[in-house]
């Protein structure tokens, strides 16, 4: 089986040039889950990954990731090598109410206010 290859950073360094400075990455799970919340999560890596880009090799998506053992290896990485991460849930109770694709939009929201909120003390 081949090695999955690090996600594609092509759209961050297209801003970057155009003078962005810092660029959140967000993504969510349990959208297709049977039962649970669905969690979201917000992500700025550094414009220069050349230093972080092997700890980083095989992110790309969690649904590849077969052992538990990569997904927590991977999520430390991730962690390790992020200039700031934010986490946003919505519950069982707010899908019910707002269905499964709006709660999802709920949890992305709120892991980018965590994540502004924590940024400018984890990015110095």
């Amino acid at each position: 089986m081949r090695e999955p290859k690090t996600a594609s950073t092509s759209l961050e360094e297209q801003y970057h040039a155009q003078g962005f400075r810092h660029i959140a990455g967000l993504d969510e799970v349990g959208r297709g889950a049977w039962a649970g919340p669905v969690v979201a999560a917000a992500v700025v890596l550094p414009p220069e990954l050349a230093p972080v880009r092997e700890s980083l090799r095989g992110v790309r998506d969690s649904k590849t990731i077969n052992s538990m053992k990569a997904r927590f290896r991977l999520a430390d990485a991730v962690r390790l090598a992020a200039l700031g991460w934010g986490i946003g849930e919505a519950s069982v109770q707010e899908i019910a109410e707002v269905n499964v694709l709006n709660a999802s939009k709920r949890a992305m929201v709120r892991a980018l206010e965590s994540l502004r909120r924590d940024f400018p003390a984890r990015s110095r």
